[in-house]
């Protein structure tokens, strides 16, 4: 379950963490999953209709993020340049992934 890692790097780090919610149901339903996972935090945004992340592969809507699978990370610059992203859960707080953290914080 990558949410609680990526709160924990939320809480740990001066990186920038934010998620983004494609479920249709509404904040209290994922604020009851977030509240569920002990999430402390994390910044959560909703976009039920695709606007930001999408997983149509036309892309209708011109969202900047497309979803090959999910969960999925980008990983972005503080100038706002997408440099990559990781479909897939993965430990960012482990030690293989630091060498790539420390990249963004000086991107």
């Amino acid at each position: 379950m990558e949410l609680p890692v990526l709160d924990r790097l939320h809480q740990r780090t001066d990186l920038e963490v934010v998620t983004v919610a494609l479920d249709r149901r509404g904040r209290d339903t994922v604020s009851r999953y977030a509240e569920q996972l002990k999430l402390n935090g994390l910044p959560i945004y909703l976009d039920p209709n695709g606007y930001v992340a999408s997983l149509d592969r036309d892309n209708l809507r011109n969202a900047p993020f497309l979803l090959y699978g999910m969960p999925i990370t980008y990983l972005i610059t503080r100038s706002g340049r997408i440099v990559g992203y990781m479909p897939g859960a993965a430990d960012w707080l482990a030690a293989d992934a630091q060498p790539l953290l420390e990249y963004l914080r000086n991107a």
